[in-house]
């Protein structure tokens, strides 16, 4: 688990792939565990990037649970250089 300026440098440094820019943006839920769950691309860039995107986030750092220990929905956009 680390701070959202670190996880933003995660992001920049791995969401590449060749030909693609551009931005995908994620919607997901974080349960009280921090475990995340019902992913769904909101906009994308086509499968790979959009699949790219959803992989970066469910194998990189960990997420902090909510505060109030209950689930929560997240929108993230993913920049693609």
């Amino acid at each position: 688990m680390i701070g959202m300026p670190a996880y933003r440098r995660y992001l920049d440094k791995n969401a590449r792939l060749p030909g693609v820019a551009g931005t995908v943006t994620l919607q997901f839920t974080v349960d009280s565990k921090g475990a995340l769950s019902n992913f769904k691309v909101i906009s994308g860039l086509g499968k790979a990037a959009d699949n790219k995107a959803i992989n970066l986030v469910k194998n990189g750092p960990g997420w902090l649970p909510s505060s109030a220990g209950i689930t929560e929905t997240v929108k993230l956009a993913i920049q693609f250089r």
